[in-house]
């Protein structure tokens, strides 16, 4: 119920279902963060703290398994 209402809340509950929480060939780069003033400007209008801090408690407490895929997106979500 909590991933449920996790989902809701930041409106990705219609999202499509995919058997692994992330493919293995994916890959981060810092080099796909924004560099351009027009592109930061955007990316401080993204609230990302509150999506990742739910998504970490759900790999500690729920679903360790999706340990891998959460410190990838934490890695490139920070600025």
């Amino acid at each position: 119920m909590y991933i449920d209402k996790v989902l809701q809340n930041f409106n990705v509950d219609k999202i499509k279902l995919v058997s692994s929480p992330l493919a293995e060939h994916i890959k981060f780069s810092s080099k796909q963060r924004a560099t351009s003033k027009d592109e930061k400007d955007k990316m401080k209008q993204v609230f990302y703290a509150s999506p990742m801090e739910s998504l970490m408690y759900v790999m500690i407490c729920v679903r360790p398994y999706i340990a891998h895929a959460d410190r990838l997106l934490a890695i490139s979500c920070a600025i």
